[in-house]
């Protein structure tokens, strides 16, 4: 791993607004995010987070953002950094890690308060970072993440899962308070970084999907993961993220989670929900797939379950 570059905003201190005026900054927040071949994603994200800055800054929040290409052919996206007026760190693998090591970079590399994971293909709305912020201020948690929405925040996508006694982690839930508890969140949350350093929680690498893993080791601590409301993203779901070497794997960390939690039902009724779950995503995502391809995949979930029930 080399970093490439990094860049701090020295003509706008960190104490202070846009505006001149001083802001006493009593919450810092390290951003990572994990990016592989998707320059354009990335820019939209990074120009996001900069038409939030001034807000996140006169709610008294100061960002760094560490910018991980897991590349495996030497092409890297190109970031002006002068672009950007928050601390900005690019860096690049020289050999593909993987999401799981690339999440665990960012932490050993990171000093804020708390750490924001987002996914390159988020879109983040202004009040997204201050509305984690305020609540993660007040609240006990373990990890918390946005509501999730359409382009344009027309509509709700997609937002955390609770797993059933049935069918595991495949329930997704909405609701219309300020905010309420799931077991899993998605593809953009947020921690607090002292109780993971503490507590030795990181991202296994065995596991492509590791998120769920990973929120269930708070739960473990006692602690409760949320959907907060008002803060919001779009995800623009880029269709890379579905292929036969990707979801199919996430059969092995839910087996993982449900033996550590011990539930028996979502194991045995996994043939079935394996079959729902991935006809599911073949109706949705994957438009351009084979029948060929479609039954390697298949085949490919029932190979993972069976290599999560054994692990």
């Amino acid at each position: 791993m080399i970093v490439l570059n990094s860049y701090t905003d020295k003509k706008n201190n960190s104490k202070m607004n846009f505006n001149g005026k001083s802001s006493h900054i009593n919450t810092n927040v390290t951003i990572g995010i994990i990016t592989f071949e998707r320059c354009e994603s990335l820019k939209r994200c990074l120009i996001s987070i900069e038409e939030s800055i001034d807000i996140v800054r006169e709610n008294s929040i100061d960002i760094s953002v560490i910018v991980v290409e897991d590349s495996c052919d030497g092409k890297f996206c190109e970031i002006n950094l002068s672009d950007f007026h928050f601390r900005l760190i690019h860096v690049k693998n020289e050999a593909k890690l993987g999401v799981p090591e690339s999440r665990n970079r960012v932490i050993d590399m990171a000093s804020g308060d708390f750490i924001l994971f987002i996914d390159d293909d988020n879109e983040i709305d202004s009040m997204m970072i201050p509305e984690l912020v305020y609540f993660a201020r007040k609240n006990d948690f373990g990890v918390i993440g946005p509501q999730a929405y359409s382009s344009n925040f027309a509509s709700k996508t997609y937002s955390g899962f609770r797993r059933t006694r049935f069918l595991g982690r495949n329930i997704e839930v909405y609701s219309d308070e300020p905010y309420f508890e799931v077991d899993d969140v998605q593809n953009c949350f947020m921690f607090e970084r002292k109780v993971a350093l503490s507590n030795a929680i990181r991202f296994d690498p065995k596991y492509t999907h590791e998120i769920g893993i990973f929120c269930l080791r708070f739960k473990q601590l006692g602690k409760k993961n949320f959907i907060i409301n008002a803060a919001k993203t779009i995800h623009h779901n880029e269709g890379s993220h579905f292929t036969i070497a990707t979801f199919s794997y996430a059969w092995l960390a839910r087996f993982r989670v449900w033996k550590e939690e011990g539930d028996i039902f979502p194991i045995l009724f996994s043939p079935l929900s394996i079959l729902a779950y991935d006809i599911y995503y073949f109706i949705n995502y994957m438009d351009k797939l084979t029948i060929r391809n479609g039954l390697l995949a298949l085949k490919n979930s029932y190979l993972n379950a069976l290599k999560g029930l054994l692990a």
